[in-house]
C-alpha cells in the first residue's frame, strides 16, 4: 500500500512539472507557426493566421512598395521576398529560432503571450547573430483556429 501511495504522489509531481514545465498551450503553437512563418517569409501561412491589425502587417510584409530616386520610381522587393532569400543562404539555413514563453494570460476568447525569440546559429565576423527579441502577440481562437490579432516585436 505504501508503495502504491508512493507512486501516485511521485506520478503527480511528474504530471504538475511536466504542464507547468514543459507543455506549451495550444496558442503558444500557434504563435510559433506564425512566428517561423514570418522568419521564412510563407505569406500563404501568414495569410491564414493573421486577422484585424496583424492582417494588414501582413499585407505590408507581403507586398513590395517603392522608392523615388531622382524622381524615378524604382520598385522595391517585398520583405517577406527578402526574408526568403535570407533563409535559404547557408547562414540561414545554419540558424534557428528558439522560442521562450515568458508569460501568457488569457481573457475570454482572447490569450495574451509575451515570448522571447533568440537565434540559434553558428556567428561569424561577417553574419553575427542579433540578440534577443521580445514578441507581443494577442491571439484568438476562431471556428476552431487560433489566430493572430496583433504582433508587435520590441527589441
Amino acid at each position: 500500500m505504501g508503495k502504491l501511495i508512493t507512486l501516485a504522489v511521485v506520478a503527480g509531481v511528474a504530471y504538475y512539472g511536466y504542464t507547468n514545465f514543459f507543455a506549451k498551450s495550444e496558442a503558444f503553437d500557434a504563435y510559433q507557426k506564425y512566428a517561423t512563418a514570418m522568419s521564412k517569409g510563407d505569406c500563404g501561412q501568414l495569410q491564414s493566421m493573421a486577422e484585424g491589425p496583424a492582417k494588414e502587417k501582413v499585407d505590408g510584409f507581403c507586398t513590395g512598395g517603392s522608392m523615388k530616386v531622382y524622381g524615378k520610381d524604382y520598385k522595391t522587393p517585398a520583405a517577406a521576398t527578402v526574408a526568403q532569400d535570407l533563409a535559404s543562404t547557408p547562414a540561414g539555413v545554419m540558424s534557428s529560432f528558439r522560442y521562450s514563453l515568458e508569460s501568457e494570460t488569457a481573457s475570454g476568447s482572447e490569450v495574451n503571450l509575451k515570448v522571447k525569440q533568440s537565434v540559434v546559429g553558428r556567428p561569424s565576423k561577417l553574419n553575427p547573430l542579433r540578440g534577443p527579441v521580445v514578441h507581443l502577440v494577442k491571439m484568438t481562437k476562431a471556428s476552431g483556429a487560433w489566430k493572430v490579432l496583433e504582433f508587435e516585436e520590441q527589441k
